[in-house]
């Protein structure tokens, strides 16, 4: 469904709308503007109703990380419409979830295992306080005030290391259009009408 279908829908079930309205989401006023408003919150509002919602879970592409470069910022790994990254969890049934994955470009993606992730705290301690040297990376961590992603040790230069980060994708920018579509599975569009009344 479109953003003019979903809420149409909101405004027939509300049914205190005449059937067939609105022609268009744009330039409404009354309470035609306030279904269209109410139905554009509740897209906004689900995006950020959970923290993980698996229809936002996205996975980059496999980049080549720099010797001697610590910190990762989500341009680098070419994401545009990025919300931020995901770290280790368990699932419902107590499964490690790795979201980060590494592997030499000499041993090629065969290889490729997860680099598992490390609380900041732990990771500064660890990695980023007194001399350690360049090695593969073995963790991977967000720092808190800039967002960037962090591995540890930095990558030496003896190898090319491929990373590849899972993440949540941005936020959809608000629905105003006829034709704009919500970027969630299709199954779903209808709630939005009823959350929207």
């Amino acid at each position: 469904m479109n953003f003019l279908q979903i809420v149409q829908m909101a405004c027939r079930e509300s049914r205190i709308v005449e059937p067939g309205l609105p022609d268009t989401v744009v330039s409404q006023s009354g309470i035609l503007l306030d279904f269209v408003e109410w139905c554009a919150d509740a897209w906004d509002d689900l995006q950020i109703e959970r923290p993980r919602w698996s229809w936002m879970i996205r996975e980059g592409t496999a980049t080549a990380l720099s010797s001697g470069v610590a910190n990762y910022a989500y341009t680098f790994f070419g994401i545009t419409s990025f919300g931020q990254w995901i770290p280790d969890y368990e699932d419902e049934d107590g499964n490690a979830v790795y979201n980060v994955t590494i592997y030499r470009t000499d041993q090629g993606v065969a290889y490729e295992a997860p680099l598992p992730f490390m609380k900041w705290d732990l990771f500064n301690a660890t990695y980023r306080r007194g001399c350690v040297t360049d090695n593969a990376p073995a963790n991977w961590s967000i720092n808190p005030a800039t967002g960037e992603m962090y591995v540890g040790p930095e990558p030496d230069s003896t190898y090319t290391y491929m990373l590849k980060p899972r993440y949540i994708k941005g936020q959809q920018a608000r629905l105003a259009l006829d034709a704009t579509e919500p970027e969630l599975p299709t199954r779903h569009h209808k709630l939005l009408a009823y959350l929207g009344v």
